[in-house]
């Protein structure tokens, strides 16, 4: 396999596993009606088509693999830390402080 090919692989492998953790988002977000449905699916599509841009004509070898592992931590990882509560502080004392 030409060096070039194996350099995209790797940049659709990281941009795949990047586009998981914004779907892992969306897909918390959309639980929780936030979104509509053309968002989450714009998300899907973009993690579908590099995560078998990586498979195209190689198939599944350790790269492959590697990059379908890490993109399913990191879309857990992105509904983990979308679906936690944000606890929003009360800075009305810091800002105008009672005399």
């Amino acid at each position: 396999m030409p060096p070039y090919v194996m350099v995209l692989r790797v940049v659709l492998g990281v941009l795949c596993v990047f586009f998981a953790y914004s779907l892992g988002k969306a897909v918390a977000r959309k639980r929780r009606n936030q979104i509509r449905d053309s968002v989450l699916t714009a998300w899907v599509l973009r993690t579908a088509v590099t995560g078998l841009g990586v498979f195209w004509r190689v198939g599944a070898d350790a790269l492959s693999i590697a990059v379908v592992v890490l993109a399913v931590l990191s879309a857990a990882a992105g509904y983990r830390n979308e679906g936690k509560q944000k606890v929003r502080e009360d800075l009305t004392d810091v800002i105008f402080p009672k005399e």
